[in-house]
């Protein structure tokens, strides 16, 4: 739990990207996440990820680790991201499942900005 509240505390990548070919904007419902991914992709990697939005701890950090971890790697890499994985980035914090929705919805706003191929929010 102390990586959460590390990332949620001083997040990476929390900025705008204006240079993003691929953007998505997300709501939570549990929480009322308001969440924007901004990746920059060119040949099929991800060049830049940042974030913005008013987000609960969980989301917050998830978005942080998620767009650290994103960097430098191709864009299909997504695919292979999970629950477990994004959880071992944060050094596998017990989570009740009502947060499930959080931890996920930065991965789910990357994986949609990359399926829709471009600026959609």
């Amino acid at each position: 739990m102390d990586r959460l509240l590390q990332y949620y505390s001083r997040p990476l990548n929390r900025r705008a990207n204006p240079q993003a070919t691929h953007v998505r904007h997300e709501t939570g419902r549990l929480c009322g996440d308001d969440l924007t991914i901004a990746l920059t992709v060119h040949d099929g990697v991800v060049e830049d990820a940042a974030f913005e939005g008013q987000c609960c701890a969980v989301t917050t950090a998830a978005a942080s680790v998620l767009t650290e971890w994103l960097k430098g790697k191709p864009a299909r890499a997504l695919d292979q991201m999970d629950e477990a994985q994004l959880l071992h980035l944060l050094d596998d914090p017990v989570l009740p499942p009502s947060r499930r929705e959080c931890l996920l919805l930065p991965l789910d706003a990357a994986r949609r900005a990359v399926a829709l191929g471009g600026d959609h929010d």
